[in-house]
């Protein structure tokens, strides 16, 4: 996207801000296409598996920091665990995360559901592997896999986005995961053979802004059967997402002379999209949460697995909004401060003019930034508070299934030490009694009845007595 600046012929009307869009098929008509400089800022869009020719013309015509490139790896800082930077030392680099919500066509069980929860990461690794081993340009990446339920699931996908000065102008990168391809089904990435020719719904990420932006589909991604128009437009069997779509609607409810001289601002939508993914997930995970706690009653094991997995997913993904707070706070100054030469003057303007021109748009790029930034950091907050008070509640929710259990347990003690002192009491009468019979029934002599019958019944006191002691103290202990 090519945010220009024209001038009329005659010098007599203002300055046209203009977005102009333009598609490359190869790395040469990239270099061959418009340039960065005064009056044209860039914003690139890079989708999917990108090939090593284009990532080193795009690097050496804009001197790209090689870091862009490799954080956006996707096994980058787990081998020497230097993520995520401290604020000082990010670079002006930002990774952020969409989440996608698909609807699996066959209904699973509770079974499959803990086993792709196991397995997530290792489907994942073998989906890397298997991209670079094709190699093939433009293919959707997935970075992770989470198995919510029987029938939904999510997978999250990457957006780095970096600004570069270039010829007194500069150019956003935006590289995003999402590829010519649409995501492929959970069959197809767990290598499961049945039903892998059909793919899973696809829940678009809603875009309040723009009405119903990201719910257009091109006509070739319609189904067959399906209206564009009609009810079944908002989840195709195509699955195509809606972040693949941002280039070519890019930037519709922005203003194009803002775009030009506040790269934060050109590139806001980006992180607008990425908080509406993250708010439909929660949204998402607050539904399921809730049935959870709901279902706890009978089902207390999985509802109990349930929550410690969701709770471990809003951790996870608080943290990530954390440090993207930490960015928009920190990192994004160099977003911020354009070149002092980048006047955007018109041609032929004296040096006065230039100079006034050039503070005009730096104050105007700084109060667009700061408008922007404030935006931007009321919405991840907002974010990360809800987050918070749901994995919160996962944990009251958790607490309660474990009290829920210990109680039950202690209860089943007290009933079977009731059941003990029942037994005690029985024992205390019945046990002299019968060892005592059993001495007496021995017919090795006649013994007389009344000399008989009292020391049957001291030695069956006596005895009773003592056992009764000893088995109370026992069950005292």
């Amino acid at each position: 996207m090519n945010l220009q600046v024209t001038s009329s012929p005659d010098k007599k009307s203002t300055d046209q801000h203009q977005v102009h869009v333009e598609d490359f098929p190869n790395p040469q008509a990239f270099l061959d296409g418009p340039k960065v400089g005064p009056d044209c800022s860039q914003l690139i869009f890079l989708k999917g598996y990108e090939s090593t020719e284009w990532l080193k013309t795009i690097g050496a015509a804009l001197t790209v920091d090689p870091e862009f490139w490799r954080r956006h790896g996707p096994n980058y800082g787990q081998e020497f665990y230097d993520l995520p930077l401290l604020p000082s030392y990010c670079h002006g680099i930002v990774k952020l995360r969409i989440i996608t919500i698909l609807n699996s066509r066959i209904a699973g069980t509770s079974t499959t559901v803990e086993r792709w929860r196991v397995d997530g990461k290792e489907i994942i690794r073998r989906h890397h592997i298997k991209l670079e081993k094709k190699g093939s340009e433009g293919e959707s990446i997935i970075r992770q896999l989470y198995m919510h339920s029987e029938s939904v699931y999510t997978v999250e996908q990457h957006i780095s986005c970096t600004v570069v000065q270039k010829n007194n102008g500069w150019a956003g990168l935006i590289w995003l995961d999402f590829g010519k391809t649409p995501l492929p089904s959970i069959q197809v990435l767990s290598n499961e053979d049945y039903h892998s020719d059909m793919p899973d719904y696809c829940i678009p990420v809603i875009q309040p802004q723009i009405p119903k932006a990201a719910l257009i589909y091109p006509l070739s991604e319609i189904g067959p059967g399906h209206s564009p128009n009609g009810l079944n437009s908002r989840m195709t069997p195509s699955s195509t997402q809606s972040a693949s779509l941002l280039p070519t609607q890019y930037g519709e409810g922005l203003k194009p002379l803002n775009m030009r001289i506040s790269p934060l601002y050109a590139m806001s939508d980006i992180f607008r999209h990425a908080a509406y993914s993250s708010n439909q997930m929660v949204n998402m995970l607050t539904l399921n949460i809730e049935e959870a706690l709901r279902w706890a009653h009978r089902h207390e094991a999985l509802s109990l697995s349930d929550l410690q997995f969701k709770k471990d997913i809003l951790d996870e993904h608080a943290a990530y909004l954390e440090e993207v707070v930490t960015f928009l706070k920190v990192g994004s100054k160099s977003w911020t401060v354009l070149n002092p030469d980048s006047s955007g003057a018109p041609n032929g303007a004296d040096s006065s003019n230039t100079k006034q021109s050039t503070r005009e748009n730096m104050q105007k790029a700084e109060e667009i930034a700061s408008i922007t930034q404030a935006e931007l950091l009321e919405d991840f907050n907002v974010l990360i508070q809800r987050i918070e008070k749901l994995a919160a509640r996962c944990k009251d929710g958790t607490d309660i299934i474990l009290n829920r259990a210990q109680l039950r347990e202690s209860q089943k003690g007290i009933e079977q030490a009731a059941e003990v002192k029942v037994l005690t009491i029985l024992v205390f009468f019945f046990a002299p009694l019968s060892f005592v019979t059993s001495i007496f029934g021995m017919s090795f002599v006649n013994v007389d009845w009344k000399i008989g019958v009292p020391i049957y019944v001291a030695i069956s006191v006596a005895l009773a007595i003592g056992l009764g002691i000893a088995l109370t103290k026992q069950v005292r202990w």
